[in-house]
């Protein structure tokens, strides 16, 4: 794999420059500034890559007035779905499009919700669904039963 393998930086760096002797003439080689060889991503570097990406999907949200919330499961799920090393943070950003950013939109289409909707990511049976949290009571505010007995 041209760019990938071997077990530190410079042998990586030597197998994708021994490859790309074998690959291409001398004189694109000597066109090209420099070689970037990439390391393998792991588990706390996809979580990141989630991480960020998901706020976006948040933000995007945001932007047409839906307030967007997950359990930590949601990013977990998407992190290690279609988990591939050699192929970087695509298989996730695909996850977060997948089992995310599609139910997100069928959950606004179904229910014809509009802007200030609030919608929260929740993993079941392995899967992703959005719900409405339930409303948050106020600190000082009676409960439903303590209101009846008023």
């Amino acid at each position: 794999r041209l760019g990938f393998g071997g077990d530190d930086e410079a042998s990586r760096r030597e197998a994708t420059m021994e490859r790309a002797r074998q690959q291409f003439r001398p004189e694109l080689l000597n066109r090209l500034d420099g070689v970037v060889v990439f390391r393998d991503l792991d588990p706390d570097d996809l979580r990141q890559v989630v991480a960020l990406h998901l706020e976006r999907l948040r933000q995007r949200a945001a932007d047409s007035g839906v307030r967007l919330t997950w359990e930590p499961e949601v990013a977990e799920l998407c992190a290690r779905r279609y988990r591939e090393p050699g192929m970087g943070a695509r298989p996730a950003l695909r996850a977060i499009d997948d089992l995310v950013a599609v139910p997100l939109g069928q959950a606004l289409i179904s229910a014809a919700r509009g802007r200030d909707a609030h919608l929260h990511a929740v993993v079941r049976d392995g899967r992703v669904e959005m719900e409405e949290p339930a409303p948050q009571r106020q600190e000082n505010a009676p409960s439903d039963e303590e209101a009846v007995q008023s």
